[in-house]
């Protein structure tokens, strides 16, 4: 029935007009203005009367169509003949989804099977049949019984495909589908943050490179790099200004050159961040395959298979810092009967992005657990004593290490250490501060102490 004013239900319930519903056609066969709620209509296959209310009839599921004639319902709603048909290749999808669209196409035509089966003993004993409690009784008989939405769910994707498999399994696919999460702009800003600073020797808590993505996006003023205008080629070199907290944004946006490769991005949210660091790191090998695929093979080893270039790399103050011992050579005599006491050691912490001391522990002793907490002590309290030996410029470096870099001696590897860094987070309050043991027998990686102390 097509109609450009809209409908009363005077003119849909008139006696002889049709609706189809659940695929059975029923010809109205009476309805009473003073009750409106319940309508009587004949089935069209078996000639029942059937009562219906109008809330059933209007219901969004299952649909209900009307017509003024048998005809006009035969016809299925909005057919375009010339509308090519969708192919989709089974091979090409996943095979979960392929599972779950033989599971809907199997549900369909066992519930259908059994409704018609209970549709013919109905007959046979010449008693009432309802289509209703007819389909709820073939979903209950299923191996594993389902609800009525639950079918009606399963059959309206069956009928809109046709049943074919492969079209039910591809209608499957998540709204999102082949979409990207988030824009690609702050995608290449969250895998630039990963890259630098989120290692697996070990890698850096998910909250500490989170809070620096935020610092950075805050001080870029939300700007970064337009990687979809660029293509990723001659970016380097704006991504390291971007990546430098030592300078402003506004000498980027004030350059044409460099300006037109800057657009505003928005940080993607910790929940988001935390699940993508966590699927990077659980899945490994497809982690590599993606970031690979992004970035090449050369940045994946350069970046998580190498640690040669962590001070390098550095681009806040504590990011990395190393620890040290060295035996001064100097003798310490003895004021009373000038004899020569033992040497001592020299335990140093320095920061890798200001090349600054952040903190010292002198010691007879051999170095120990002693001398590293010492050091520790020392590094992350203001300095406010220096008064007392005749300093009087100011040693404004100290805080916690974000990750702290030792080498493989026995006093460093300590529970009681473990716990320090454990209680100096302060119960989530402050960054917890990772221990990084070098590799044995390579000194290099903690070049930047080891040419302090010139050996």
């Amino acid at each position: 029935m097509k109609t450009s004013t809209p409908l009363t239900a005077a003119d849909l319930f008139q006696v002889g007009y049709w609706f189809l519903r659940e695929d059975r056609l029923f010809e109205i066969a009476a309805w009473d203005a003073e009750k409106p709620l319940q309508v009587e209509a004949r089935a069209a296959d078996d000639g029942t009367i059937h009562q219906f209310s109008l809330t059933e009839l209007f219901a969004p599921t299952p649909l209900t169509r009307f017509a003024a004639t048998r005809t006009e319902l035969a016809t299925p709603p909005d057919t375009d003949e010339t509308r090519p048909a969708t192919v989709v290749d089974a091979a090409s999808l996943p095979a979960h989804l392929l599972s779950h669209a033989d599971r809907i196409i199997q549900t369909v035509e066992t519930v259908q099977t059994h409704i018609e089966q209970i549709h013919r003993n109905h007959q046979l004993a010449s008693a009432p049949f309802s289509l209703t409690e007819a389909t709820r009784q073939a979903c209950q008989a299923l191996p594993k019984p389902i609800s009525l939405s639950g079918y009606y769910k399963y059959r309206r994707v069956y009928q809109a495909h046709g049943g074919d498999r492969a079209l039910i399994a591809a209608a499957l696919h998540r709204s999102t589908h082949g979409k990207t999460r988030i824009d690609p702009n702050a995608q290449h800003f969250i895998d630039t943050i990963i890259r630098r600073f989120y290692r697996s020797n070990p890698p850096m808590r998910a909250q500490t490179v989170y809070t620096i993505a935020q610092q950075l996006w805050h001080h870029n003023r939300h700007w970064w790099l337009n990687f979809q205008q660029t293509d990723g080629t001659d970016t380097d070199e704006l991504v390291e200004r971007l990546l430098d907290v030592r300078q402003e944004i506004d000498d980027l946006l004030a350059d044409p050159a460099y300006a037109q490769h800057l657009v505003r991005i928005k940080l993607p949210s910790q929940s988001w961040f935390y699940g993508y660091v966590s699927w990077f790191s659980a899945q490994p090998g497809d982690g590599a395959k993606v970031y690979i695929a992004r970035h090449g093979q050369a940045d994946w080893e350069a970046n998580f298979l190498l640690f040669d270039n962590l001070a390098q790399t550095a681009t806040l103050p504590l990011q990395y810092v190393f620890a040290d011992h060295y035996r001064l050579d100097v003798l310490h005599v003895d004021d009373e009967f000038r004899e020569a006491l033992d040497r001592l050691w020299l335990t140093l912490l320095i920061d890798a992005y200001s090349r600054a001391v952040l903190g010292l522990f002198l010691a007879y002793e051999d170095p120990s657990i002693e001398s590293i907490q010492g050091a520790l002590r020392h590094a992350i309290w203001p300095k406010t004593d220096l008064t007392g030996f005749g300093i009087d410029l100011p040693w404004a470096c100290y805080g916690i290490p974000q990750r702290l870099s030792l080498d493989n001696a026995w006093a460093h590897h300590s529970y009681s250490l473990e716990d320090l860094a454990r209680a100096l987070a302060g119960g989530g309050r402050y960054t917890q501060m990772e221990l990084v043991f070098r590799p044995p027998y390579q000194a290099r990686y903690g070049g930047l102490v080891e040419r302090l102390f010139g050996n």
